[in-house]
């Protein structure tokens, strides 16, 4: 987390980003506690706690919502959060100082083009197969389903009372006796 710029860390902590998130979640009918975990989702994903292509998957589990609600919560997340942030931080960032942050995270320059380069053609898309198997739900969550019972169905036949049981008179057995 110390490579991660200033900016982002500020606006991280800042109740501006949780109020942004509280519209989201009321825009879709979101309880109060699945609204603190969507924030702490976007937080962490501001944060590069969380991939940010992991972000649908996580909203899924930890709201405990259905995967298309939650690709909608991620799509007005991107345009009502990220887009803003987006903009702002371009807005902040000096033209010639664009990629400077991102040098810093990454570790690495960016140099400019001066010409065209010549591109070799293109080779057949493969995906690693470990990312492809990651990148889809593991589960679908499955709705409730009502139960309605049936009509009720006697199994049991009546059983003939037992004759009373004759209980022994006289001394009890099992106590001794006092001399």
């Amino acid at each position: 987390m110390e490579n991660i710029p200033k900016q982002f860390k500020d606006l991280a902590e800042s109740a501006e980003l949780y109020d942004q998130s509280e519209k989201v979640g009321e825009k879709f009918g979101l309880m109060i506690d699945q609204i603190g975990e969507l924030d702490a989702e976007i937080r962490g994903v501001l944060l590069g706690l969380f991939k940010p292509a992991d972000f649908p998957q996580h909203l899924v589990e930890r709201l405990e919502i259905k995967s298309d609600v939650a690709q909608k919560i991620t799509e007005e997340v991107n345009k009502e959060i990220f887009q803003v942030i987006k903009a702002k931080l371009q807005a902040e960032t000096p033209p010639e100082n664009i990629h400077s942050d991102l040098e810093k995270v990454g570790g690495f320059t960016i140099e400019e083009e001066s010409a065209p380069l010549h591109h070799p053609e293109p080779q057949p898309h493969t995906e690693p197969l470990v990312d492809h198997l990651l990148s889809k739900p593991t589960y679908v969550p499955q709705e409730k389903v009502q139960v309605t019972p049936a009509a009720p169905t006697t199994l049991v036949t009546p059983v003939k009372p037992a004759e009373p049981v004759k209980k022994p008179t006289g001394p009890d057995l099992y106590r001794e006796p006092i001399e």
